[in-house]
């Protein structure tokens, strides 16, 4: 898609993505994160219509969030408890937060949202300049081998009466690039949601995170600290600050 940019993937699926979301592990997400966040205050990359960030909030943490989509931060702004997540619509690679954090957390692939190796890369330099000392950066993604295993594929998430609901895609193992998509189709016709980025291997990650002058503190396989292994299908990373990490 030659118009595809930041913001697309959040216009074009805020309308459903609430709906959709009802299978990830929000409670199990959202204890993790409490866990790391000390007093807080924490930082959300991608916060979506705050699923996470909103239930953080309840939790008397102050929260911050950025979003680069519009439609996204006013679904979040509608919901109760919205109000309590100071939202900041904004690309996270150039937005400027004049604060530190404890907690900084990009969940959900955001990371693999990013459309290049340099914009990951700045990712991990912005996450580590916003960490408070102490602090942690926590990374969700899926994992690649899983991902590859299944190239291309079709999968049906749903099958209704009045609505089919698929998800299409293919990866570029050379290029790192990822292509998928959504695809509904129903009474008022078909209507598509792209998700386009890049993904990276977990020694990437950690290369990056060396880069931004962090390092792995820990690594699970969900967010329920399952052992990490070779068979995971997803990963969550918890990175913090080296002691000659440069001042953010």
């Amino acid at each position: 898609m030659s118009d595809y940019d930041a913001s697309t993937y959040g216009e074009r699926i805020a309308s459903v993505f609430d709906a959709w979301a009802g299978s990830m592990p929000t409670a199990d997400t959202v204890e993790f994160l409490a866990g790391m966040a000390g007093p807080g205050p924490v930082l959300e990359l991608g916060v979506a219509t705050g699923r996470i960030a909103i239930p953080l909030a309840e939790r008397g943490l102050e929260v911050h969030g950025v979003e680069p989509s519009p439609a996204m931060l006013e679904k979040l702004r509608a919901k109760p408890g919205g109000d309590r997540v100071n939202a900041i619509l904004g690309d996270l690679l150039d937005v400027e937060i004049g604060r530190r954090f404890s907690l900084v957390f990009a969940i959900g692939d955001t990371v693999f949202l990013l459309a290049s190796q340099e914009d990951q890369i700045r990712c991990f330099e912005r996450a580590a300049a916003w960490l408070a000392d102490g602090g942690a950066f926590v990374v969700e993604t899926i994992m690649p081998s899983a991902m590859l295993k299944r190239d291309p594929f079709l999968l049906v998430e749903r099958v209704e009466a009045d609505e089919v609901r698929l998800h299409v895609g293919q990866l570029d193992a050379a290029r790192q690039r990822m292509s998928s998509a959504h695809v509904v189709l129903g009474a008022d016709g078909v209507r598509l949601y792209p998700i386009q980025g890049r993904f990276a291997l977990t020694g990437e990650l950690d290369l990056m995170a060396r880069l931004a002058g962090l390092r792995l503190r820990e690594r699970w396989a969900d967010w329920k600290r399952e052992p990490f292994t070779a068979r995971a299908f997803r990963q969550v990373s918890v990175y913090e600050r080296t002691p000659d990490a440069p001042p953010g």
